[in-house]
């Protein structure tokens, strides 16, 4: 574009320029020809605004004198055709529209008037005539206009306008909703008169839609809301009311209004009204923030407070209060009373952290311990932060979390304690990954295998394997793994050291929850140790624990062994049970101690003449057993007795002490038919043998025959009817009266045992001895203390004496280790005085064991009852020992009472026997007085108390009862 020297900012394109040159070169009916320049410079001299203007409605040419009329330039409305439709009032826009819409169809336009608004802002009326223009053939190439400005023909009409003008702006303008209704001519309804911009575009309708239509057929839902009542009672009454904020909703829009309703002078109804959607979107929507923020905060795990520094007030979160299991109202929200529940220990700390995030303005984060309700200690992570100052830059207000770490800590404290197992386990323990390679290992892996956890991380488990397995093992093992997730077992590994050791096995795969494996566990502890217990108790148990040879047990086995080859071969063997003759006077004398070390001495001399120690054996107590294969001869059997008894030739020694040692030995010989002959039964007869030649004389040897067969089975029926008999009740209880020399009265009994069996009584010494020797004395003991007990207090009941009754106490039943508490408790159930009651007890039970003896000796005397010495001189005891223990009378045997008066040698005994007790201060009873010279005899040297048939036979209950 070209801009002419001395033209008025002329601008116009190539394409005007050419239109322009059209309309001056056609013909026209209306309009004849005009030169160009002769049109200018009239159109531009002009008062009126002339324009030309092309059918797409564009300007071709506009006068200078439209910016004097409307105070935009020509070039303005060039460079922008729909300038002239902007400046026309709202309300002319219509008929403009309309005129400019009938341009091309027209061919003249009358003359009309309507109203622009000027740059300025102020309105102009302009009178506009315009012209169409035809080309050569008729056809409309434009139009042409002129516009005057008739401002000034309308002074009180322009007021009128002007005030309209003002009041249509602020009513278009406004950004409340405005709608003006009239009266329905049924006077039922209301019809849009008006409804400004914000009306529009609150109820999404355009003014010319809604314009003399029923409020009801526009808002089909405005009755349910209520506002045509308002309406109905405004026009009623002229009184203006507020509806307030109402929902409304239809198909179309879902509006909150608000509405003020007036009438007009003219009986108009107006509502100005205000569209509170927005708001009270606005407000459900922070109802609803509010309702998820507090929803979040109840449900979250974390406690939330907020701390006024200034005031001290705080405001704690439901979560707290659930945490520390306080009701909200139970807590006083104050930072002083959450201070009260922190832990002592922890305390300083968080008021030392919360006081630095004050000061310099930081957070802070701390574990600690918070007291619950219940008085237990809860851990909670405290987190703050300063989130307001006030102007001076101070901390005003902060806010923070509670998180809830108890089973965190709880866990971290297991986790520490399973790895402090982990690390101080006595098992071994390696993990290693999917692929094999070791992660960790213990302390105990270390220890066992020799290698270091260094050595043993990025290896795989093959560093321990040994060569005691085939690899079907290690097949079975991963089948195992991979099938069942475990495998337990025994395995044998090797050392760092090259050692190969057992040990005890079990690995798990870790998987994840989709069955991936992650990890495999081994856990496993050396069993070297029990494998050399479990050979030393098997070991023991097959091995006597004094002498270390075979047991019983292990020795009949090696013996079956024997004979099973021995048949084989035609050879014989023989089984010798050694007895040591009168053992029990080594331990008796020299202590048990000795006695063992004596045993184990004799031991190494069997095993070093025999030369097979398998096939010898320390049946028990002081009885070996050697077993001899290979024997030509049963006869040849003497041949290794003989040699075994002169093993005893040289004496042993305990100590510095020579002790010279005998043996019995019994032999039994297998047969040809020695299959038939079990280990066992030879053994047996071998001990049959035995106690035949220990019977007969010591140091001897016996072989085994029928008839000492037959004897053996003779005493074991004596055994069993034994048993019998104390089940029957066929074990009775007589006593023997005892009688006071002084006043010639019975003063007491003893008490004496007796088996009644078919009708006739077996005496004692067929049986004592078996009871002693299987134990049944024991249950046969107790039962003569409990009814003597019984009948003595019953006695001294009927009698009004103090009457005393001595019991024999056998040696078995001495040495049990209750021996004292069984005689307090039948005394307690008898309810007899313990004075009542007399133990007789042999010297040869006391010198059995001095030292045990002393002590039950002073516990049964601490009871309360009299020990008796009973056939006193037929054993071994010293003087020294009858004064040391705490002994009350001496019973003199019958064996030195049968020899008085007669023999001199007696009378000697007895006296000095009597003359000593009385010295010692013990009481003499002497026993088996039958005669009355016996009787005189025992007077005249000052006997206290006497007992024989002289006085009465041993009597059945019932008969003392006559004899008291």
């Amino acid at each position: 574009m070209k801009q002419k020297k001395n033209d008025k900012k002329e601008f116009r394109t190539e394409s005007q320029a050419s239109s322009e040159k059209k309309f001056m070169k056609t013909d026209s009916q209306s309009h004849p020809p005009m030169p160009q320049d002769l049109y200018r410079l009239i159109a531009d001299l002009s008062y009126n605004w002339e324009y030309l203007m092309s059918p797409d409605r564009s300007f071709v040419y506009v006068s200078p004198s439209c910016k004097k009329i409307t105070g935009y330039s020509d070039q303005e409305f060039m460079d922008d055709p729909d300038l002239i439709n902007q400046i026309v009032h709202p309300d002319d826009r219509d008929k403009v529209l309309h005129h400019l819409n009938c341009i091309n169809s027209d061919p003249i336009h009358k003359p009309f008037d309507f109203r622009i608004i000027s740059k300025a802002g102020e309105i102009h009326w302009i009178s506009h005539t315009c012209c169409p223009v035809l080309d050569k053939d008729g056809n409309l190439i434009g139009r042409r206009a002129s516009n005057q400005d008739a401002t000034d023909k309308g002074g009180l009409e322009q007021r009128l306008y002007r005030r309209e003008t003002l009041f249509r702006t602020l009513f278009e303008n406004t950004n409340s909703c405005i709608a003006v209704y009239t009266m329905s001519e049924d006077g039922r309804g209301f019809l849009f008169k008006e409804i400004n911009k914000a009306a529009e575009e609150s109820s999404q309708l355009k003014r010319k839609d809604v314009i003399g239509k029923n409020v009801e057929d526009v808002f089909p839902s405005v009755g349910r809301m209520g506002l045509l009542d308002v309406f109905r009672r405004v026009c009623s009454t002229g009184v203006a009311e507020h509806h307030p904020i109402s929902k409304y909703s239809d198909d179309r829009i879902d509006i909150y209004v608000e509405n003020y309703v007036y009438k007009l002078p003219g009986g108009e109804i107006v509502a100005i009204y205000h569209d509170k959607t927005a708001e009270k979107k606005a407000e459900e929507e922070l109802r609803i923030s509010r309702e998820r923020m507090q929803l979040a905060i109840d449900s979250v795990s974390d406690a939330l407070w907020d701390w006024s520094i200034h005031t001290g007030r705080a405001y704690f979160s439901p979560r707290y209060f659930t945490m520390l299991g306080y009701e909200p109202d139970e807590f006083k929200h104050s930072l002083e009373s959450w201070e009260k529940l922190i832990h002592h220990e922890d305390l300083p700390k968080v008021k030392e952290l919360i006081a630095k995030a004050i000061q310099c303005g930081d957070q802070y984060e701390i574990e600690f311990r918070m007291k619950r309700k219940d008085d237990s200690w809860h851990w909670v992570l405290g987190r703050g932060r300063i989130v307001e100052t006030d102007e001076n830059g101070s901390p005003i207000r902060m806010v923070g979390t509670h998180v809830d770490i108890n089973e965190r800590m709880q866990f971290e404290s297991r986790l520490k304690l399973n790895q402090k197992a982990f690390d101080e386990a006595i098992e071994g323990v390696v993990v290693t990954d999917s692929e094999g390679r070791i992660l960790s290992t213990n302390k105990a892996f270390t220890t066992i295998t020799g290698y270091s956890a260094e050595e043993a991380l990025g290896q795989n488990p093959r560093i321990l394997k040994s060569d005691h397995h085939e690899p079907e093992f290690y097949k079975g093992l991963w089948d195992s793994l991979i099938n069942n997730e475990v495998w337990r077992g025994e395995i044998w590994n090797r050392r760092k050291n090259g050692e190969a050791y057992p040990q005890w096995t079990s690995i798990t795969a870790v998987k994840s929850r989709y069955g991936i494996n992650l990890r495999y566990v081994a856990v496993f502890h050396d069993l070297s140790d029990i494998r050399r217990g479990e050979e030393m108790i098997h070991h023991q148990t097959y091995h006597d624990g004094l002498t270390d040879l075979p047991n019983r047990k292990l020795l009949t086995e090696h013996l079956r062994q024997v004979l099973e080859q021995m048949a084989k071969t035609g050879e014989y063997a023989a089984a010798i049970v050694l007895d040591l003759d009168d053992f029990k006077s080594v331990n008796n004398i020299f202590g048990h101690l000795a006695g063992d070390s004596l045993l184990q001495e004799v031991a190494t001399r069997i095993v070093d003449f025999h030369g097979h120690k398998e096939l010898c054996c320390r049946l028990g107590a002081d009885a070996f057993l050697i077993v001899q294969p290979g024997l030509k001869s049963p006869t040849a059997a003497s041949v290794t007795a003989e040699s075994l008894n002169r093993i005893f030739e040289e004496p042993f020694k305990v100590g510095a002490e020579p002790i010279h040692l005998s043996a019995s030995l019994g032999i039994a010989v297998s047969r040809e038919d020695s299959e038939d002959l079990s280990p066992g039964t030879l053994i047996q007869n071998a001990d049959i043998a035995c106690r035949r030649a220990k019977m007969e004389s010591r140091g001897k040897y016996r072989f085994f025959t029928q008839s000492m067969n037959s004897e053996a089975t003779k005493r074991m029926s004596l055994l069993n009817n034994l048993r019998l008999a104390i089940q029957n009740d066929e074990i009775v209880t007589f006593f023997q009266p005892k009688v006071k020399a002084s006043s010639n009265q019975i003063l007491g009994m003893e008490a004496l045992v007796r088996w009644v069996h078919n009708g006739r009584i077996i005496s004692p010494l067929a049986f004592i001895p078996l009871a002693e020797e299987s134990g049944l004395i024991i249950p046969i003991g107790q039962m003569v203390l409990e009814f003597s007990c019984k009948r003595i207090r019953h006695w001294r009941e009927v009698t009004g004496r103090d009457l005393k009754v001595a019991v024999n106490v056998s040696p078995r039943q001495f040495s049990e280790d209750d021996m004292s508490q069984l005689v307090k408790d039948v005394l307690g159930r008898t309810d007899l005085p313990a004075a009542a009651l007399e133990l007789e007890i042999t010297e040869s039970v006391l010198m059995q064991n001095p030292e045990r003896s002393q002590n039950t000796l002073e516990e049964l005397r601490d009871i309360g009852v009299t020990i008796a010495l009973d056939d006193f001189g037929t054993g071994y005891s010293s003087l020294s020992y009858l004064r040391q223990f705490p002994i009350d009378v001496i019973k003199i045997d019958k064996s030195f009472i049968d020899g008085v008066p007669d023999q001199n040698q007696a009378n000697t005994l007895v006296r000095a026997i009597v003359d000593m007790a009385h010295g010692l201060g013990l009481e003499v009873v002497a026993e088996g007085v039958e005669t009355r010279s016996q009787l005189d005899f025992l007077c005249q040297i000052r006997t206290d108390c006497f007992q024989g048939y002289y006085f009465s036979k041993p009597l059945p209950a019932d008969e003392m009862d006559v004899l008291l």
